[in-house]
């Protein structure tokens, strides 16, 4: 068996890149942290309570310095949106926190932050955290916002605002207003209320026809009728009588949680009846730094993933296991090119509607996210039919050669299929990335209370707890079909014609499988987001009523770049898949999983 010569140059050269990469992870976290908190001047850390029925509750708290029961000050709970987290309402803490106001995002129990547990239903959930502020002697007045799905957290404690009196000033409600009209409540007349909605909403489209329909709803059902008008404000704040209502023209759902106007807004609205301790213009904001550099931590990770596999592969311990020479590759010729992009782009393309759809069965007991559920099952769906094609091609060469473990990217044709030395110390690889990896991200949540996070809803990075872990598993389960083509694409068919220099091959080869494996998910996503704010009045390219899974589909292109990229990266560097194909199966899958709603149930029990 052929060895790969060990190279100290090697070890050198992909220390100090990973070295590097952890450099950048560190100085933004520190960055990233120093805007969120005022550099030290807010102090923000998990807090967990107990809640209505008895059961725990998680969140997030943004605490202003100096404020004591002494020196109480208004507080604000964001409350986040379906398949969504604590996490996704840090832009609106962030400029509410500067402004001298107690915040606490907490989070619904689907995200297993908070306890999957029977008594943690919707209305517990809703009215728990009210409480718990109440019970706080630095916590003066209380206003509730939410986006999305937790208007209906917002309309449970509507109903019961008297329970909440008198600290409870405010409720705001943002693009949720269709909410309404599936409980048929009404609004509160002695809790001031104001309602933003987003003129390019999907889902005001989806459900009332369009946000003229919502907006007709929200002024019967204020008692103003035809007399409402945008942004213009009915009652006394004073009286906690006050209504209004606001569209921002252009906007769509999603974009609701980082946009500068809504939070404007919200701020404006609170400040009638609970004025700012520490007052800054409102237009003054600096969450957009926060998620920039929160993005560059992001990236950065993704990096360090496979820099960090790539440098122990490296090592003394592990390089004559691991490395064998890579085969250099022929490419193809321009007809096979073109059949094998119709398989990669026309076929998954063709199969996404059937099979999303299908998938709306779910969730089951096992796989218990439905966002997940449809992406997922649509991949493993697509690599089916992969490993049919790959069945058939082998089985034609087989009439005339050998299938060895060449043929699977396992390592040189005149191996064994299997090389168990090379397997285990892929798997001590692996374990050595995944304890390293999430511990850090433990470290940054535990010492700075933030995430790593791509502009809110492409991408969240959080940590691993226990509870989640079993739920990652499953998954790593139902993705085992994908993970095995990816290996298959990376060493044969995803493999242009190599030209001598290393460098250039290798960013071609991360490239091409990029494109193929995360292609047709991402320009889904954006024909849709793109589309739906140039329509501009929430009808989207693609209906909603075939099309509904791209709407929880941000953060998925980013899983399938990354594991296609990372895998193709260290094929290239080791001469086999093991590595690639371990590290992106546990690290990939686990990372997009943990930021999903994982048991949407327990959100609307």
């Amino acid at each position: 068996m052929e060895k790969a010569a060990y190279s100290k140059k090697r070890l050198r050269k992909a220390a100090i890149v990973t070295a590097a990469l952890f450099v950048v992870m560190l100085a933004f976290s520190v960055l990233q942290w120093g805007i969120a908190s005022d550099f030290g001047n807010i102090k923000i850390t998990r807090v967990t309570f107990v809640g209505e029925g008895g059961a725990e509750q998680s969140g997030l708290m943004f605490i202003p310095n100096g404020v004591s029961a002494q020196n109480p000050a208004p507080a604000i709970i964001n409350y986040h949106g379906r398949n969504n987290s604590s996490y996704n309402m840090i832009n609106w803490a962030i400029e509410e926190a500067r402004r001298g106001y107690i915040v606490l995002n907490p989070d619904l129990a689907g995200t297993l932050e908070t306890a999957l547990n029977e008594n943690n239903t919707t209305d517990n959930l809703a009215v728990s955290p009210v409480e718990y502020l109440e019970s706080l002697d630095m916590v003066s007045e209380i206003t509730v916002t939410g986006h999305s799905m937790a208007n209906l957290s917002l309309q449970v404690i509507e109903q019961r605002d008297t329970e909440f009196k008198p600290k409870l000033k405010n409720i705001v409600g943002v693009g949720g207003a269709f909410f309404y009209s599936v409980t048929g409540n009404d609004f509160t007349t002695q809790t001031n209320h104001y309602i933003i909605e987003a003129t390019a909403d999907l889902y005001e489209d989806a459900v009332m026809g369009g946000t003229a329909n919502a907006r007709a709803m929200i002024a019967e059902r204020s008692g103003l009728g035809d007399t409402m008008q945008d942004d213009t404000l009915y009652g006394d704040p004073a009286a906690q009588t006050a209504f209004m209502y606001s569209e921002i023209e252009g906007m769509s759902h999603q974009g609701l949680l980082y946009n500068h106007e809504t939070i404007t807004d919200i701020l404006n609205f609170v400040q009638l009846s609970s004025p700012a301790p520490n007052p800054i213009d409102n237009t003054q904001m600096v969450f957009y730094a926060y998620l920039v550099c929160s993005a560059v931590a992001f990236i950065a990770f993704l990096f360090f993933i496979p820099s960090l596999a790539y440098t122990l592969t490296s090592l003394p311990l592990f390089y004559s296991a691991v490395n064998v020479p890579l085969v250099p590759s022929q490419g193809k010729s321009g007809k096979k090119w073109a059949m094998h992009l119709i398989t990669d782009l026309a076929i998954p393309l063709a199969l996404f509607v059937p099979v999303t759809m299908w998938a709306k069965n779910f969730p089951t007991d096992f796989w218990s996210s439905l966002w997940v559920n449809q992406i997922f099952l649509w991949l493993v769906a697509c690599a089916l039919v992969g490993i049919v094609l790959l069945i058939v091609k082998l089985y034609r060469k087989s009439r005339t050669e050998t299938i060895t473990a060449a043929d699977f990217g396992f390592g040189l044709a005149n191996e064994k299929l299997f090389v168990w030395k090379r397997i285990l110390c892929a798997v001590a690889i692996t374990l050595i990335v995944v304890g390293v990896c999430y511990g850090w991200l433990d470290i940054v949540t535990r010492t700075s209370g933030l995430d790593y996070q791509l502009f809110s809803m492409p991408g969240q990075l959080v940590r691993m707890t226990p509870e989640r872990v079993i739920y990652t598993l499953r998954y790593m389960l139902m993705l085992i079909p994908v993970y095995f083509m990816i290996g298959v694409n990376v060493s044969n068919s995803r493999r242009l014609k190599d030209t001598g220099n290393e460098t250039l091959d290798t960013v071609k080869a991360v490239a091409l499988n990029i494109l193929l494996s995360a292609g047709v998910l991402t320009a889904l996503v954006i024909i849709q987001f793109v589309g739906v704010r140039v329509l501009g009045d929430g009808t989207t390219p693609f209906p909603q009523s075939y099309w509904d899974s791209i709407s929880y589909g941000w953060t998925f292109p980013c899983m399938m770049g990354t594991a296609a990229g990372a895998s193709a990266f260290l094929h290239r560097k080791t001469g086999n898949v093991w590595v690639g194909m371990l590290v992106t199966w546990t690290m990939v899958i686990a990372m997009t999983v943990m930021q999903c709603c994982l048991v949407p149930s327990a959100n609307v029990a």
